[in-house]
């Protein structure tokens, strides 16, 4: 492996960390976000009915929806990030957890 292609690895292997760092934080402030804008009410009358109709129950969910995809997103670069390293195991293990209870 000639040093330019060592260091072209480094700098992608870097801005995938990045990208995953970045991915994950996003996922927990949508997470945060979520329960924050859902609107409660009670589920059997009209005004669950109208809960699900507003805006804000649709745009809570999709920020739900938005934050699974990041965090899978996240959890695939850590992977890759830790793919070279004795971690790598963990982390493996971890997605596949992750995948099998979440997605």
């Amino acid at each position: 492996m000639t040093t330019a292609s060592a260091s072209r690895e480094q700098i992608v292997s870097s801005s995938r960390v990045r990208l995953g760092a970045m991915s994950l934080v996003l996922s927990g402030i949508l997470f945060v976000l979520y329960p924050l804008l859902r609107p409660f009410s009670d589920e059997s009358s009209l005004q669950g009915a109208q809960a699900f109709a507003s805006s804000a129950w649709i745009l809570a969910h999709m920020l739900g929806v938005l934050g699974f995809i990041l965090i899978a997103l996240g959890l695939l670069c850590l992977s890759s990030a830790l793919q070279h390293t004795a971690a790598r195991r963990l982390a493996s293990r971890y997605i596949a957890y992750f995948y099998r209870f979440y997605v």
